[in-house]
């Protein structure tokens, strides 16, 4: 049948490459297109991390410090950062992790707690990290501290990072005496 489609076209001068060939180029015309433009986000991606890594700061006591001005926390509350211990370089992974949660507690301890003051510790110990968020506010209902509200931020989801790096998170809370987050990670600098 295609050879009598084929008599019935005018003569064309010069050669033509079948069908075939013309969709299998194309479809290698649009594979280079969409590899190269995954190539360009690749490298996107990895000039905005190389700038995140130069814009944040060389410690985690100093990512913990900078918190409030980050996430326009009011000023009103005397907020300081204590660290002790012999400072040590954390896997990214971990170090990520680690700041998501201490940044949750303090966000929290912000924007909840109605606290007058709020410290976060950083300890180097030889035996791993730990890092406290406590405050002088309203505490937390026991209820919520005890089973927060199944979602994936706050109480929640502060547990699941835990989890996951294999660290402890205590929450210690009192009505009218505020609120303490401690969360202990086991050495695996």
């Amino acid at each position: 049948m295609s050879r009598m489609w084929d008599q019935n076209l005018p003569p064309i001068k010069g050669s033509y490459p079948c069908p075939s060939t013309t969709v299998t180029n194309s479809l290698r015309s649009d594979y280079n297109t969409v590899a190269m433009r995954f190539r360009e986000a690749l490298q996107l991606l990895d000039r905005v991390h190389d700038r995140s890594a130069q814009t944040h700061p060389a410690s985690l006591g100093e990512a913990l410090a900078g918190v409030p001005n980050e996430m326009d926390l009011p000023s009103a509350v005397d907020f300081r950062v204590v660290v002790s211990g012999r400072q040590r370089e954390l896997r990214a992974e971990l170090r990520d992790e680690i700041y998501s949660i201490g940044r949750e507690a303090i966000v929290n301890a912000f924007r909840h707690s109605g606290a007058r003051e709020i410290e976060a510790e950083v300890e180097y110990r030889p035996t791993g990290l730990r890092i406290a968020v406590r405050d002088n506010g309203r505490g937390i209902n026991p209820e919520e501290l005890r089973f927060g509200r199944n979602e994936p931020w706050g109480l929640q989801g502060m547990r699941d990072r835990a989890e996951k790096i294999g660290a402890r998170l205590r929450l210690l809370s009192r009505i009218a005496l505020g609120t303490e987050v401690e969360l202990s990670v086991p050495c695996s600098w």
